[in-house]
């Protein structure tokens, strides 16, 4: 009997990590051999001044994140490699991947599902599993609300409505060369992108699942912002979609994920709008919410305060008080 390896299915293996995360490259190394996968390791990006002028869009060089921005570069170069070398197919993975004890019977059924003309197939997503989250549509396209959240293809294919999340796909040479023509700059994070451009890629997902991010990498300091620290500690266990074991998508997570960011220190959240939301609500809100924003920066000061962001604070009490004038002025 043959041991199982993406090697055998793919022409390259490619892993994109920060060199400094030393608990994340412990990680893969667990995970791939797991299933005797050998991978190259590319680098994530951290973008300058340089790159937002190259590669973003007008508005996304001024408010999208730091992460949003290298995040869309590190999987552009790939695309860009694929395409200068000619590779047939490769597996792109982010370095907090998590294989499932499936993968090794299920995937190789799957790619002998896929059509001869292929561009992308997801390996695992935030929404290829189950119902999607039907909240993240409206960052995206409206029209997708009433579409049916996966469409049958095959006995261990389907084709996802929306693909959220970037941890593990695979990509033809014609997928490659469709990403850098459908997404030549980034202007928002790059699932999204992908995502928005669906009716355009011939795309697939394997079902169920057999890769998905690891539980620490939903942790909200990732992609986001440390504060609030106590509401974030607070709703970081209620996840968004509990029924599915895949899915480790936490409440803390999707309220910080950056909508856009001011001068690379200001995130726009989702805790921005709630804020702004209780100052418009009544004025018992404002107090209360205040008076819980006073007591979460003591409590960083007090635990941490050489981590603490002062200027993130300011704004969801700017926020607050933005609310709460409109009510009044209502």
């Amino acid at each position: 009997m043959s041991i199982f390896t993406l090697n055998d299915y793919f022409s390259d293996v490619f892993v994109i990590h920060m060199e400094s995360d030393y608990e994340r490259k412990k990680q893969m190394d667990i995970q791939f051999s797991k299933i005797n996968t050998k991978y190259s390791i590319r680098s994530g990006i951290i973008p300058t001044k340089k790159d937002r002028e190259e590669y973003t869009t007008p508005i996304c060089s001024t408010f999208c994140s730091k992460s949003m921005v290298g995040c869309y570069l590190a999987h552009r170069r790939i695309w860009e490699e694929v395409v200068e070398k000619e590779l047939p197919s490769v597996v792109i993975f982010e370095d907090d991947v998590v294989f499932t004890d499936t993968i090794a019977n299920q995937l190789p059924l799957a790619i002998k599902e896929l059509p001869e003309e292929w561009d992308l197939l997801h390996l695992g997503c935030l929404s290829c599993q189950e119902s999607s989250l039907a909240f993240v549509h409206l960052f995206t396209n409206w029209s997708k609300l009433i579409k049916p959240s996966l469409e049958p293809y095959s006995d261990n294919l389907v084709i996802p409505n929306s693909t959220f999340g970037t941890e593990a796909y695979a990509l033809s040479l014609a997928g490659a060369r469709k990403l850098l023509e459908l997404l030549p700059k980034a202007s928002n994070h790059v699932d999204f992108m992908i995502s928005n451009n669906l009716e355009k890629i011939k795309h697939y997902a394997i079902y169920p699942q057999v890769a998905y991010q690891h539980p620490n990498g939903f942790k909200y300091t990732n992609n986001g912002s440390l504060v609030p620290i106590l509401l974030n500690t607070f709703v970081s266990n209620i996840r968004l979609q509990p029924r599915n074991p895949y899915n480790h998508t936490t409440l803390a997570y999707g309220l910080s994920i950056p909508l856009a960011q001011v001068n690379n220190s200001i995130i726009i959240n989702g805790w921005s709008i709630i804020f702004f939301l209780c100052g418009i609500i009544h004025p018992w809100t404002f107090y209360v919410v205040l008076t819980l924003i006073i007591i979460d920066i003591l409590y960083a000061l007090y635990q941490s305060p050489n981590t603490i962001k002062p200027g993130q604070y300011t704004f969801y009490i700017y926020m607050l008080c933005i609310g709460f004038l409109i009510r009044n002025l209502m």
